[in-house]
């Protein structure tokens, strides 16, 4: 599947290859994430808990995924996403 490394200096997981099914991989969702890396017009889905699909525009670093993360699915180029299990 995809390629999750965990960072010690904060305890979460940085995503870098797409797509990665972080349910699959872990057996639960991640409660939030944020981008740490972009590529210019990135585009990342997310799929939630509720079962909604939503797509995000990123553009800047440190851009705050909200909420039950299921999985992601880079449509165009990919950034690197470090997702989290609890709120900060």
């Amino acid at each position: 599947m995809g390629n999750g490394f965990i960072n010690p200096a904060n305890d979460g997981i940085d995503v870098t290859d797409y797509p990665y099914d972080i349910e699959a991989e872990h057996g639960r969702y991640a409660k939030h994430a944020y981008v740490v890396e972009t590529l210019k017009g990135t585009r990342v889905q997310v799929i939630t808990t509720a079962g909604n699909t939503r797509t995000y525009t990123i553009t800047n670093r440190m851009e705050e995924i909200p909420g039950f993360i299921k999985s992601f699915t880079a449509l165009t180029n990919v950034s690197r996403i470090r997702i989290f299990w609890d709120h900060r």
